[in-house]
């Protein structure tokens, strides 16, 4: 059986004048439900953060500010470790404790860079960015590892009247890098969720794209365990040997120093060789980072070849020719 077919019935033209006027005396008139429809729904990120707002402003003058401190610091140790020593330790330093004091100073150039790309990620509000994230997460803990340096060499006298300016720099960045890191997604990671980004931070290591990206994690473990030994016991670890000799207060403040630039530059090369397996090491910021890092590398092999210190030559030339290769690659 065909079922029986009704055509469309249309309202009369009363029914739709009053339908029309009962829109107007409500709340929402028909163009505002218009205007609804197109409006876009804001994210929790917007929501917190506007583009230009007085938060980023602020954020990006103290990581100018902080990366200009640290550029000159590096400076100084490179090219005068003597007038650096005299300053900060009041201290004369020997040929082989210059060429440590330029070993920290080199190491001090990837910092610098990382506070740049931050300034340029706080212009911009993209420090929500998990690169941004790490990279501020690295150098709060990396300045809170220099405060118990300072501590320690407080009580063993051998800072000087300016380790209260290096106390404030310090914490200014342990302020700013926390302060960006726990608001930048708009609410404050638990304990879980931090724990959850470093275990898949380190699985990450492990899942290599290309050669490079494997050698890149490899030189990341290697500076991190470097980092960590020489941290706990200079005089036993520190690569070479012959700086060693260097016994001390003094000689293990440096050594130490050295240690934890070595575990930022870990955390550095982590977010090169994700950027790497991302497709995204042509971008600006991971540009940037490569080259402060083929920078470091550079002064350290000078540093080495005027210590005669061969070992860790070609150490610093092979991590230079990496860097190198991961800025040429297209």
């Amino acid at each position: 059986m065909i079922a029986s077919w009704q055509p469309l019935r249309v309202a009369p033209p009363s029914a739709r004048k009053a339908f029309t006027s009962s829109l107007k005396g409500s709340h929402c008139s028909p163009r505002n439900l218009r205007l609804q429809r197109r409006a876009p729904v804001a994210s929790a990120s917007s929501a917190t953060s506007s583009p230009g707002s007085s938060e980023s402003k602020n954020l990006a003058l103290s990581y100018a500010g902080l990366a200009a401190v640290f550029a000159a610091s590096a400076a100084a140790r490179l090219a005068s470790p003597q007038f650096y020593a005299g300053l900060a330790h009041d201290a004369c330093p020997n040929g082989l404790a210059e060429g440590l004091i330029r070993l920290s100073g080199a190491t001090l150039i990837p910092i610098a860079a990382a506070l740049w790309t931050l300034k340029g990620a706080a212009d911009h509000d993209r420090l929500g960015s998990n690169t941004y994230r790490r990279l501020n997460l690295g150098l709060a803990a990396w300045a809170a590892a220099n405060l118990t340096l300072l501590a320690k060499g407080a009580a063993s006298h051998v800072v000087t009247w300016c380790s209260g300016l290096q106390t404030a720099v310090y914490v200014s960045l342990i302020a700013a890098c926390s302060y960006a890191w726990s608001t930048s997604t708009g609410y404050a990671p638990t304990g879980r969720q931090i724990i959850d980004g470093v275990t898949d931070d380190i699985r990450a290591l492990f899942k290599n794209s290309s050669w490079l990206s494997g050698a890149l994690s490899l030189l990341s473990v290697v500076a991190a365990s470097a980092g960590v030994l020489t941290l706990a016991e200079p005089f036993q670890y520190f690569q070479p040997e012959a700086f060693r000799v260097l016994n001390g207060v003094l000689g293990a403040w440096y050594m130490r120093s050295y240690s934890t630039n070595l575990l930022f530059i870990a955390i550095m090369l982590t977010a090169l060789k994700d950027a790497l397996d991302r497709g995204r090491h042509t971008a600006s910021t991971f540009r940037l980072l490569a080259q402060a890092g083929l920078a470091a590398s550079l002064a350290e092999m000078a540093t080495f070849y005027f210590t005669g210190q061969d070992s860790g030559l070609i150490r610093e030339a092979v991590i230079a020719a990496l860097l190198a290769a991961y800025l040429a690659k297209d």
